[in-house]
């Protein structure tokens, strides 16, 4: 309430000064000061009024600006003022004027019954609350709120006796109040304190004052976590808001737990390119699997830095879960990304592949230009079409067939290897072959280009 709303408040109740004040009147003041059980509270009269502590409203202190009815005037003039009414000086009088004010009032609960509650006003004065109205969530263990004392909200009050309280109301109006209050000074940026009201599968919501925010999955930690293992309702949980986006009448908060804390990319250090590390399988995508290396650093594995042989499907090697050695390839911290190799770390195999050779291997896959040969030690080597003459692959050769093959070059740059059929072994050997053979840099030539230069010589 800003200082001219206060003026204003102040001038009614002036006006209400100049005529005789009555048990039930509202007032607006100022709190002055206050003693060991009161507040003074200057309402514009001659002198300031009494509030009682346990009568006024919570977070009432020392300059605080009140609504608040008067409770009663005794002999002296000493007015007594409520924005509340207790268990320890209720009667009647007391709940017909909560009743009509809309004032909160103390209860405690007695006993369960039928449908609700007995709930205890005051010396000889019950009401009934309906289990529905208890809580402002589903009770599921009626016998929770056994002897329990709470503010309720009168919704029904006849001269008969028969009060009907609801809890549930109170818990309403009071958020209502938190949340006007904080919507004046909310804005992206602030540190809040607030208490986890819902887990979902995307995140958390959380109540930050009478106003829900979403706590987004990927904002609860710098790792990879799941909401409803690292989070309970009820939980306390410092947050920062992020950002405020109104759609319509609807105000949508964004919440975050991990900016409250250091990067982990700040503290996890620098990473040197061939480093050894130990992680952690995460994810496992069609191209490779994510590595935990710490927490909230991860780093990619490629499916073809996997092994030295060819790797089909990501599972055959891996599953979530499992622990690896990797090598750092490259590092980036800007963009936190960070590239790794199993297969490095494994080593090549053995058995050098060279140039000239002959050796067996396995038709690994059938393509339309040719077939890709898995070779002695897990390496690939292509056996081009037109070095089978006339015969189509796909009709003479399956995968998973027995071949045998002569290697042709070998580009350990690029990691390819040139291989023809085994039978052209003798040319090979000839001199002018290898006078002639393709090169490593001229690493297209066929055996179809060395006949051509052989039969121009001649």
């Amino acid at each position: 309430m800003d200082d001219k709303e206060f003026s204003s408040m102040l001038e009614k109740s002036v006006e209400m000064r100049n005529r005789q004040l009555n048990p039930g009147d509202e007032l607006t003041g100022r709190v002055v000061g206050e003693s060991a059980e009161d507040f003074f509270v200057d309402y514009g009269g001659k002198s300031e009024a009494l509030l009682p502590k346990d009568e006024a409203e919570e977070g009432t202190a020392t300059g605080s600006v009140v609504r608040v009815r008067v409770r009663r005037i005794s002999p002296d003039g000493t007015i007594y003022l409520a924005g509340r009414i207790s268990r320890q000086s209720v009667d009647k009088s007391a709940i017909r004027m909560a009743y009509e004010s809309g004032m909160p009032v103390q209860g405690r609960v007695l006993e369960s019954r039928k449908g609700g509650y007995s709930v205890e006003l005051g010396p000889k004065i019950r009401a009934f609350c309906p289990i529905s109205q208890i809580d402002d969530q589903f009770t599921s263990d009626p016998l929770v709120h056994m002897d329990k004392t709470y503010w309720f909200k009168i919704l029904e009050f006849s001269d008969t006796g028969d009060i009907v309280v609801s809890r549930r109301a109170y818990l309403r109006d009071e958020k209502e109040k938190k949340k006007e209050e904080l919507l004046k000074t909310l804005q992206p940026g602030q540190v809040l304190e607030g208490t986890v009201s819902r887990i979902m599968d995307y995140g958390a919501f959380v109540d930050i004052g009478g106003i829900e925010g979403l706590l987004h999955v990927s904002q609860i930690s710098w790792d990879q976590v799941n909401p409803h293992e690292v989070l309970e309702e009820g939980q306390k949980v410092r947050v920062k808001v992020t950002d405020m986006e109104h759609r319509g009448d609807t105000l949508r908060i964004s919440l975050s737990m991990k900016v409250l804390e250091k990067d982990p990319w700040e503290t996890f250090g620098e990473l040197e390119e061939g480093a050894i590390l130990e992680g952690e399988v995460m994810r496992i995508k069609p191209f490779g699997a994510f590595i935990r290396l710490a927490p909230g650093v991860e780093g990619l594995l490629h499916i073809s830095e996997m092994a030295w042989h060819r790797v089909s499907r990501v599972e055959d090697l891996l599953s979530v879960g499992d622990r690896v050695k990797v090598k750092v390839l490259s590092a980036d911290p800007d963009s936190k990304r960070i590239s790794l190799s199993l297969r490095e770390v494994q080593g090549a195999p053995e058995g050098e592949i060279a140039e000239g050779a002959q050796v067996d291997g396995i038709v690994n896959e059938v393509k339309s230009f040719g077939l890709l040969v898995t070779l002695p030690g897990g390496k690939v080597g292509l056996l081009p079409k037109r070095e089978r003459g006339a015969v189509n692959p796909a009709n003479a050769f399956k995968e998973g067939q027995p071949i045998r093959v002569l290697v042709m070059s070998v580009d350990e740059e690029n990691g390819r290897i040139s291989l023809t059929t085994a039978d052209k072994k003798d040319l090979m050997d000839d001199q002018d072959y290898r006078k002639f053979a393709p090169k490593k840099e001229d690493k297209l030539a066929t055996l179809g280009d060395f006949l051509a230069d052989l039969k121009k010589d001649r």
